[in-house]
């Protein structure tokens, strides 16, 4: 058994849509099958598809929460900060922290900043792959950066104590984010572009940029973030991008972000939460030591929360 921690799955958006139990579904994330951890800790992020329009946004967001909220297992606790995750694991819970996948739910009114933070929210992912009025998501021909209130919104989400993600956005707008940060940024669900080439993945100056300003990288187990041929994806992908992150001096910086009931096609072996053992196994049959596996599945992610999330 393990400690495992991740920092993103689209679970809330299925259990919603398909109207199931989070503690006992056929989803990549059904809590019965997570006994094989000591500790475990997810982002649950709430998506906003890029169909949605104006008001249709914010309410999906708010049927989303609501569902999670009056089906909450008892197992699950929903954590704020790093003191509420500790608590959760000494009373042997699963800890559940917030996060939103595209600011357009915001619908350009600053104010509901300050109701996310309010209802718990600590990650935010500025886009989806489209425009929304934060910024142009990396989809997006001739992207631009940041808008006015794009900027504003950041520096407001850091003042409440919200991470940014920059996972979806353009690189004009990770440009921006690198400019007006004052506070540590993350991708939450991000591979290395390097090993392939897809549009959503890192380049090696923006993995470079999160690493120095002491952020975190998620790494995501889409078949097609993994491998150029999507389908063909292993075990051994995964631990390729995890090599090549470490080669850029990311020992302190990788993580998961699995992306699990966000993607259709997994790596060969995996089918859900149930089988991060292999990947956990798999490297250390590869002589990483025990010590950075742990970092890379657990501590990492712990220790930044103990700085950022207060």
């Amino acid at each position: 058994m393990f400690n495992f921690a991740d920092m993103h799955c689209d679970t809330l958006t299925e259990i919603f849509t398909k109207k199931l139990k989070l503690e006992d579904n056929n989803l990549h994330i059904s809590l019965n099958k997570t006994k094989s951890f000591n500790n475990y800790c997810q982002v649950f992020a709430i998506w906003t598809n890029d169909n949605l329009k104006g008001e249709q946004r914010y309410d999906n967001f708010i049927n989303v929460y609501n569902y999670f909220l009056n089906n909450k297992p008892q197992k699950i606790n929903i954590c704020k900060n790093y003191n509420d995750v500790i608590n959760s694991f000494e009373n042997n819970k699963i800890s559940a922290i917030l996060a939103v996948e595209d600011a357009g739910m915001l619908n350009g009114r600053i104010e509901r900043i300050d109701f996310l933070a309010y209802l718990g929210v600590k990650f935010i992912t500025l886009t989806w792959n489209e425009s929304n009025e934060l910024a142009d998501g990396i989809r997006v021909e001739n992207s631009k950066g940041l808008t006015d209130f794009g900027k504003k919104a950041v520096t407001k989400m850091q003042e409440k104590n919200i991470i940014i993600d920059v996972s979806h956005l353009s690189e004009k707008g990770f440009l921006n984010v690198c400019e007006i940060s004052k506070k540590p940024f993350v991708a939450t669900h991000s591979n290395a572009k390097t090993i392939c080439k897809h549009f959503r993945n890192l380049s090696d100056e923006q993995f470079k940029a999160i690493v120095n300003n002491k952020g975190l990288v998620g790494i995501n187990l889409c078949g097609g973030f993994l491998n150029d041929i999507e389908d063909n994806a292993s075990i051994d992908d995964i631990i390729r991008h995890i090599d090549y992150f470490l080669s850029l001096g990311g020992q302190n910086t990788l993580c998961f972000g699995a992306d699990f009931d966000g993607v259709d096609t997994l790596p060969k072996g995996i089918k859900g939460i149930s089988n991060i053992d292999l990947i956990y196994e798999q490297m250390l049959k590869k002589n990483y030591s025990q010590k950075l596996v742990d970092k890379i599945f657990f501590e990492n992610f712990i220790d930044f929360i103990k700085i950022n999330l207060i």
